[in-house]
């Protein structure tokens, strides 16, 4: 934890720091602002559908993920119960997506696509996406 005075003071002597700053606020709202959008806007297990499109193309559209944390974990971050996670894994088998235990594999891609109904309104780049850039 950083001092207000301090972030003060130092935001008025170097705005290259100001700049940063600013610019990573902006990133964080537009990556807060689209979970709302996500939260609001879809079903949990078009949610699911879109987790599994985005974590696949972040680590090299291979068709394979693994789940990076437990399905609990997952299940909250996607706003949902546990039971409903597992229902949706259970319903995205008829869109192209197997599992066992922590490994995803997109079997029919356009199908799992064409269920996420993936939309540029929601989907902006996150932080993490265009920083790579």
């Amino acid at each position: 934890m950083i001092p207000a005075d301090a972030v003060r003071e130092i935001f008025g002597r170097d705005t290259a720091f100001a700049r940063a700053v600013v610019v990573e606020l902006a990133l964080r709202f537009r990556d807060l602002v689209r979970a709302l959008k996500n939260q609001k806007l879809r079903t949990g297990t078009e949610r699911l559908a879109n987790w599994i499109l985005q974590t696949d193309a972040r680590t090299g559209r291979t068709g394979h993920v693994m789940l990076p944390y437990e399905k609990r974990l997952l299940a909250s971050l996607l706003g949902m119960t546990p039971e409903n996670l597992s229902r949706s894994f259970n319903s995205l088998t008829s869109h192209g997506v197997k599992t066992e235990a922590r490994a995803i594999v997109i079997k029919e891609r356009e199908k799992l696509q064409r269920f996420a109904q993936e939309d540029p309104l929601i989907e902006e780049l996150s932080s993490a996406t265009r920083r790579k850039r």
